[in-house]
């Protein structure tokens, strides 16, 4: 470990983003799917890094919940065509 992960300043953007997070209500050994930009994260919680958000959650959620965070976006160009092939005719039948 070094002295960075014990700083005042990270614990102190991890305690303020688990305050914000039991205010929602999330609580011990709940399974939540966390869908939300990092970029938004990063504009609410100053310098706080990936490895900072997951450890915040972890311990919030601790060994007895779920965490799933979907990876993708959706974003999609309206020129490309994502998943045709799943609402063609031939596949409809």
């Amino acid at each position: 470990m070094n002295s960075d992960e014990t700083s005042p300043n990270r614990i102190a953007k991890e305690n303020r983003l688990r305050l914000v997070l039991e205010k929602v209500g999330v609580r011990k050994g709940h399974h939540i799917i966390f869908h939300a930009s990092y970029r938004k994260i990063r504009s609410e919680f100053p310098g706080m890094s990936i490895d900072d958000l997951l450890y915040t959650l972890q311990q919030l959620l601790t060994p007895d919940g779920s965490l799933i965070m979907p990876t993708f976006n959706l974003l999609f160009q309206k020129k490309v065509r994502y998943f045709t092939h799943l609402f063609s005719r031939s596949y409809s039948q």
